[in-house]
């Protein structure tokens, strides 16, 4: 019997390639008529090496290339780590399918045996979330922008540019990169809080396609549910993948926690409600209109 041909696009990283991967086994598994071709494509964030920190800089930096190739009917589907997607996509694409959400946490990569955070460490990230929330704990820190993959941060620790490389315990256990000589030191929530959609792989297709009624019946539901609630949280306040904030929704038996963080200078404001879908996604648009004003002062 021939097999139906499922185009799958995804960034060419290493890391990107195991999680598209994840997916295709689940798909392939629930539907044995369909096979995947894997098509890898190259962002603009695979090309850019600028390091600066920024906002604007990286919206759609490393989606916007498969989110084209979807519209032109070059892919069925594109596979993305949901945190790197902007919450303002094109209408005519949906997000179909979340595979169950991993770790949201992040952790310090360090040598063996030293101290993560001596005085006036230098920390290797990119993100300006992970900045602003260490440097208020530790102002002393050194914060310094540093690009790459997972296996590249990882050579440059090593090489004494860092003393510490900051990043997401999802990817890192997904990649589960070859950590000789290597420790990790899981941060917790009140030392930095989590990025919205954190540990959540995605997939995208054209509305009302085939492909889209296919995937929805493999996504895990109450991951589905966090990232709206997440992805409706960024909308909301006009945030980005890369702004100082951060975000989590979490189920708790019959109600959902959701938790949300914003820079404000040297108090940073943090609030928590609870309730039902409905209630959390009111009080969601009205914490966007409170704080839109704050959100716009980033940029």
């Amino acid at each position: 019997m021939n097999k139906k041909t499922v185009r799958i696009g995804t960034r060419a990283s290493e890391l990107a390639l195991i999680q598209t991967n994840m997916v295709i086994r689940e798909f392939e598994k629930t539907y044995p008529g369909y096979k995947c071709d894997l098509i890898k494509m190259t962002t603009k964030g695979d090309e850019i090496k600028d390091t600066r920190f920024s906002n604007e800089f990286y919206k759609g930096f490393f989606t916007r290339e498969l989110e084209a190739a979807l519209l032109n009917n070059e892919i069925d589907a594109a596979v993305h780590s949901l945190k790197d997607l902007p919450s303002d996509t094109d209408d005519r694409l949906t997000l179909s399918c979340y595979l169950r959400r991993a770790s949201t946490a992040d952790c310090l990569i360090v040598k063996s045996g030293q101290d993560p955070l001596v005085k006036g460490a230098k920390v290797g990230t990119s993100s300006l979330r992970r900045k602003y929330f260490l440097s208020l704990s530790r102002p002393d820190l050194s914060i310094l922008p540093i690009k790459g993959n997972i296996a590249t941060r990882i050579r440059k620790l090593m090489g004494g540019e860092f003393d510490s490389v900051c990043l997401a315990k999802a990817g890192l256990e997904r990649l589960n990169p070859n950590l000789d000589g290597l420790q990790i030191i899981d941060l917790s929530r009140d030392v930095l809080p989590p990025s919205p959609c954190q540990g959540i792989i995605a997939v995208q297709t054209r509305m009302n396609h085939e492909f889209a009624n296919l995937f929805s019946k493999i996504s895990h539901q109450s991951t589905s549910i966090m990232a709206g609630i997440e992805r409706a949280f960024l909308k909301s306040i006009g945030a980005g993948c890369n702004y100082p904030l951060a975000a989590i929704a979490e189920i708790n038996g019959t109600k959902i926690d959701f938790s949300y963080w914003l820079a404000n200078q040297q108090n940073p404001i943090h609030d928590q409600v609870s309730g039902n879908f409905d209630t959390v996604m009111t009080e969601v648009a009205n914490i966007g209109k409170r704080y839109k004003q704050l959100v716009e002062s980033w940029t």
